[in-house]
């Protein structure tokens, strides 16, 4: 059993060895990239709506490859990009000189837990695909909030427990979860995503020390019975497509079942 102060480091030793898959995981084809780049558009398009000018202040936790950090600078933001793997912050590196925003933009080495930065130096801090590897997403949203001026915002994700394609599968559905332990029967994993109720991080934000200003939902699939994939990537694409365009109507059921929950939040003032 790993012990939670023990719980980034396989995390980070995933990620380091995966390093690459990170940077061409919104080239490549599939239901796992489609949401990815969705989730990329729809924060830039949540950031672009906050009207900051140039020169505002940006943290992104977990900068991964660096694409979302590149593209905050490109906004004319002074752009912060932390990572806990090493192997990240050269790839962003990297990407920030092949952009041509190296002067904008510098990535260092941080736990989201202990960021390091004084209060309030922030007027915006992104955070995707974080919360869902870490151990104690409570303490990382304090840390953020305190790192985030009064009045200043937050995006960020999470995966959503009430995903459809996990309540249609037995081996995901959260309701069975106690008759899974009991079974054991599920092959257990080293590391692995934590997925949250929505209301339930939105509870938390308000905690921290955020006001919520808006929250959806988005992406369905891939989808699976016992585990095991019930659509071949083409129509597994189609699908999601054509739900989220139903989600994005305002669908009852589908509009809070997508994949992964994106919030926008502002510090208290």
């Amino acid at each position: 059993m790993i012990e939670p102060a023990d719980h980034q480091a396989p995390v980070t030793a995933y990620f380091e060895d995966d390093a690459p898959f990170w940077r061409t995981v919104y080239e490549a084809e599939g239901v796992f990239s489609d949401i990815h780049r969705e989730r990329a558009k729809r924060a830039s398009g949540v950031v672009d709506g906050l009207l900051l000018g140039p020169g505002a202040r940006v943290l992104e936790v977990g900068c991964g490859a660096g694409l979302n950090a590149v593209e905050l600078a490109r906004r004319g933001f002074l752009v912060e990009a932390t990572d806990s793997t090493p192997a990240m912050i050269e790839l962003t590196r990297e990407t920030a000189r092949s952009a041509g925003v190296a002067d904008r933009l510098a990535a260092h080495l941080a736990d989201v837990h202990d960021l390091g930065y004084q209060p309030a130096a922030f007027d915006l801090v992104v955070a995707l695909g974080v919360i869902p590897w870490l151990h104690d997403p409570f303490r990382a949203l304090q840390e953020m909030a305190r790192v985030t001026r009064p009045g200043g915002y937050l995006v960020l994700n999470t995966d959503n427990r009430a995903r459809l394609n996990h309540l249609l599968d037995p081996y995901h559905n959260p309701a069975l979860a106690p008759i899974r332990r009991l079974l054991r029967r599920l092959p257990r994993e080293t590391v692995k995503t934590v997925t949250t109720w929505n209301r339930r991080f939105d509870a938390q934000l308000r905690q921290a020390g955020f006001n919520k200003l808006r929250g959806f939902t988005f992406g369905f699939g891939p989808f699976t019975f016992r585990g095991r994939p019930v659509l071949d990537e083409e129509r597994g694409v189609e699908l999601n497509a054509r739900l989220q365009a139903l989600a994005d109507e305002g669908v009852p059921i589908l509009r809070s079942t997508g994949a992964q929950y994106l919030v926008l939040a502002q510090r208290k003032v």
